[in-house]
C-alpha cells in the first residue's frame, strides 16, 4: 500500500541522507522571523534547534519534538492570522513550512517505528482520531493537541493556520507503510465500542435519541437522522464538530448486519443521495458531506441501487 509519490520522497531522503533545508533557505526563513519582530535570541534558538538529518528513533524523537514545540511557541507570539501584517504573515509561513519539512523528514525515517510504539507492536487497534491524539502525547508537537484543534474549530476557514495538515502528514506516512497502513485500515473497519451497547438498546426500544442524532425503527427500515444546527455553512455542518462522531457511531450500530445502507438527505443544499457498501457487516466508507439534517434509511431487502428520498 505504498504510493508512488511517497516512494519518490523516500528515495530522495535516502539519496540525501535525510538532509533538510539548505543554509540559504534557513537564513531566508530566519530573516522573515526577524522582520516580524520576533527577536534575535528567539530566532537564533529556533535556527539552532533545527534538525537537518535523522538518526535513531529515540534521539530523533526528543530532538524533533523540541523543534516542533519551538515552532508552536513562535506562532503563538504572532497575532491571529487575520490580524497579521505582511511581515508577520511571511514569518508564520516560514515557521509552518519549516515545521512541516521536519515532520516529513522525521516520519519518512520513523513512521513505522512510531506506529508500533503507539499500538504496542500492533497489538491494539486505534482509530484515526485516537491515533493522532496518541501521537501528540508521545511526541509533543508532531500532531496538534485536542485543545489546539478545538480552538481552530471555532474559526472561519480563512482564519485558520491549517494545523489539521499536520495530522494529514502523519497519517499519510502511516498509510504509506504496508504493515502500519493495513493495520490502521483494519482498525477503522472495526465497530466502535460504544456502538455495541447502543445496538442492544435500539433492538429493545425500537428508537434511540442522543440529541444530535436519533434512530427510529419503521417496519423493516431504520431511519437515522443527524442534525447540527449550531454549526452551519452552505447547508452543511462543519467537519470537526463534536456531534459528528456520535452520529457516525449510532448510524454504524444501526446497520452493522444489513448488506446495504441507503442514504436520503433532507433539507436544502444537500449532496446527491448515496449508497454505502458493507463488508463483513461493517460500513466501508463514511458519508463525506455533512447536511444540517440527514436521514439514512436502511431496507434489508432493497438492492444496493434502491434509494429512498
Amino acid at each position: 500500500m505504498r504510493f508512488p509519490h511517497r516512494r519518490a520522497h523516500d528515495r530522495r531522503c535516502i539519496r540525501t541522507g535525510g538532509v533538510g533545508m539548505s543554509a540559504v533557505s534557513i537564513e531566508a526563513h530566519a530573516s522573515s522571523l526577524r522582520a516580524a519582530g520576533l527577536g534575535d535570541d528567539a530566532v537564533a534558538s529556533w535556527v539552532a534547534a533545527q534538525a537537518q538529518q535523522t538518526t535513531e528513533f529515540e534521539t530523533d524523537r526528543t530532538r524533533y519534538s523540541g523543534y516542533f514545540l519551538q515552532c508552536d511557541d513562535l506562532l503563538q507570539r504572532l497575532p491571529p492570522k487575520r490580524q497579521r501584517n505582511d511581515a508577520e504573515a511571511a514569518a508564520a509561513t516560514a515557521v509552518l513550512t519549516s515545521a512541516r519539512e521536519h515532520r516529513e523528514r522525521f516520519l519518512a525515517a520513523h513512521a513505522e517505528a512510531l506506529y508500533d510504539r503507539l499500538t504496542r507492536n500492533r497489538s491494539r487497534f486505534l482509530r484515526l482520531d485516537a491515533l493522532v491524539m496518541e501521537a501528540a502525547t508521545f511526541i509533543p508537537g508532531l500532531t496538534p493537541r485536542r485543545a489546539q484543534l478545538m480552538a481552530e474549530t471555532s474559526k472561519l476557514q480563512r482564519d485558520k493556520d491549517g494545523i489539521e495538515i499536520d495530522q494529514g502528514i502523519f497519517l499519510a506516512h502511516v498509510l504509506a507503510s504496508e504493515r502500519a497502513g493495513t493495520h490502521l485500515c483494519h482498525a477503522m473497519l472495526l465497530p466502535r465500542p460504544e456502538s455495541i451497547g447502543l445496538l442492544a438498546k435500539l433492538a429493545t426500544d425500537g428508537s434511540l435519541d442522543l440529541g444530535a442524532t436519533s434512530l427510529q425503527r419503521q417496519g423493516k427500515a431504520i431511519v437515522v437522522t443527524a442534525s447540527n444546527p449550531r454549526l452551519f455553512l452552505a447547508g452543511r455542518t462543519i467537519e470537526g464538530s463534536p456531534e459528528i462522531p456520535t452520529s457516525r457511531a449510532v448510524s454504524i450500530s444501526a446497520v452493522r448486519k444489513p448488506p446495504t445502507l441507503s442514504i436520503s438527505p433532507s433539507g436544502s443544499d444537500c449532496s446527491p443521495v448515496q449508497t454505502c457498501p458493507v463488508a463483513s457487516g461493517l460500513i466501508l466508507s463514511s458519508v463525506v458531506w455533512r447536511p444540517v439534517a440527514t436521514s439514512w434509511t436502511y431496507s434489508p431487502n432493497a438492492p444496493s441501487s434502491s434509494i429512498k428520498s
